[in-house]
This record gives C-alpha cells, structure tokens and sequence, in this order.
C-alpha cells in the first residue's frame, strides 16, 4: 500500500491504530508532515513500542501473557512533551515511548 492510499484508507486524525496497521499510520503520518509546515502544524507519531494492556486486548488472555504488556502510561511523558512549546518545532518524527528515558530531559531523551 502506497503512503497515500494509506492515509486516505485509515485517516489522519485516528488516535488508536491496531498493531497490525501501524506501519500504514506511520506512512501518514509521515505523508502529512510536509503540508503542515506551512501553517504551523506538526505532524509525529508516538508508539508505545511494544504490545500494550489497552481495551483491545481480550480480558480472558493468560495472567502471565498480561504481565509481559507494556502499561498504557508508558505514553504519558513522550505526549506532554509532544504537547508542551519545547517541542513546538518538531515535526516529522517518530517516537518510541518504552525507549524515552523519563529520568533525562523531555529534549534529551527526544534525541
């Protein structure tokens, strides 16, 4: 599937991406990073970086499968940051949220 028909096919603004279409939502994401620049917008993609104990999980998977998922809040410190004028000017990035390093700076562990 071509970058464009990607991002017509699942849409920009989709929040959520199932597992098995993350490579498409990265190809728009990264399609759309161009037009933006001129209004001011920013376009980036922020993954968990791994299986995540989000609602799409079946509640009835073994314990000791559960405990192997990343926790949803591992996104937290990556998306403040994402949202706060420190990061203003990023655009056209991507960002893996079990790899950020909550103990440096948001810009340091952006790099």
């Amino acid at each position: 599937m071509e970058q464009a028909s990607a991002c017509e096919f699942f849409g920009c603004a989709q929040l959520q991406v199932p597992p098995n279409k993350t490579p498409q939502a990265e190809a728009c994401s990264t399609e759309k990073t161009e037009s933006p620049r001129r209004t001011g917008a920013t376009v980036n993609a922020l993954l968990s970086g791994g299986a995540t104990d989000t609602g799409m999980v079946p509640r009835d998977i073994p314990d000791l499968l559960r405990e192997k998922l990343l926790h949803p809040d591992i996104m937290i410190p990556p998306l403040l940051w994402l949202f706060s004028e420190a990061a203003s000017g990023v655009t056209g990035s991507r960002f893996t949220a079990n790899l950020w390093d909550a103990t440096l700076l948001p810009e340091r562990a952006a790099e």
